[in-house]
């Protein structure tokens, strides 16, 4: 699917849906969707979602939501608010997956949950409602509250933190 501008709300019903539901080894990449009412895009396996700008969109389940082996690329999440009231992931992902430079704002839930083997790299979340989530093997800082920490570390998440919050954030 590409160069796609889907929005699916129906103004004199109220109603809309899923906006974009692949199977496996799909492809996704420069699509606008907005007024969505359902999972914005759900992929199968080892699938690609590229420059998705996805906005406006009143979710009941994650607005990008991607099975195992997926890569999130360059997309936007912009102010989605979960159905009567209820809070809504930005990006779901499975185990080995890839999610990088994304911009998620003004989210009602949390912004990025990723299974285990997962890469998050360079993604923005400002006015997000939730923490980001994953499993022990996912963590993420600001790239500017990085330091470089000793080669006999074992705990760098836990040092990581500590150092952080040594400079006055949590």
């Amino acid at each position: 699917i590409f160069h796609a501008c889907v929005s699916p709300f129906d103004a004199a019903t109220g109603v809309g849906g899923a906006c974009i539901v692949c199977g496996d080894r799909c492809e996704i990449d420069d699509c606008d969707i907005s007024l969505c009412q359902g999972c914005s895009v759900r992929t199968g396996v080892s699938c690609s979602c590229s420059h998705l700008r996805v906005s406006h969109c009143g979710a009941n389940a994650p607005v990008i939501a991607c099975a195992a082996g997926c890569c999130v690329d360059s997309c936007s999440v912009l102010s989605v608010t979960g159905s009567q009231g209820t809070n809504v992931l930005a990006i779901q992902c499975g185990t080995r997956c890839c999610v990088t430079e994304c911009d998620i704002r003004a989210v009602s839930g949390g912004a990025i949950s990723v299974g285990n083997d997962c890469v998050v790299e360079c993604c923005e979340v400002t006015g997000s409602g939730g923490g980001g989530g994953g499993s022990g093997e996912l963590f993420a800082v600001r790239r500017e509250l990085w330091q470089t920490l000793r080669e006999d570390t074992l705990l760098d998440d836990f040092v990581c933190s500590m150092l952080i919050a040594a400079q006055g954030y949590r």
